[in-house]
């Protein structure tokens, strides 16, 4: 009896785990990949916008500070 009690608690723990890992595949990896997509899309179109910016910016001290924070969005991402 103990060994047929001790047989379904490691079939219990097995089935358990291998639940877990369906669902890291089918829930925790593609919203992850959503998050990464749409955050990618957010630093894209801010610096689309900062470059607008310096299209229309009128002196270079206003270009630097521009392209300063041009810089600080890429370096964000490197460190990602």
């Amino acid at each position: 009896m103990v060994l047929l009690i001790a047989a379904l608690g490691g079939y219990g723990l097995y089935v358990l785990q291998a639940a877990g890992g369906f669902v890291v595949e089918v829930y925790d990896r593609p919203l992850m990949a959503i998050n990464y997509g749409r955050a990618a899309s957010l630093d894209f179109a801010e610096m689309d916008k900062e470059v607008m910016r310096r299209e229309t910016a009128g002196t270079d001290r206003e270009r630097a500070a521009i392209d300063a924070k041009i810089n600080e969005v890429l370096s964000r991402n490197a460190t990602k």
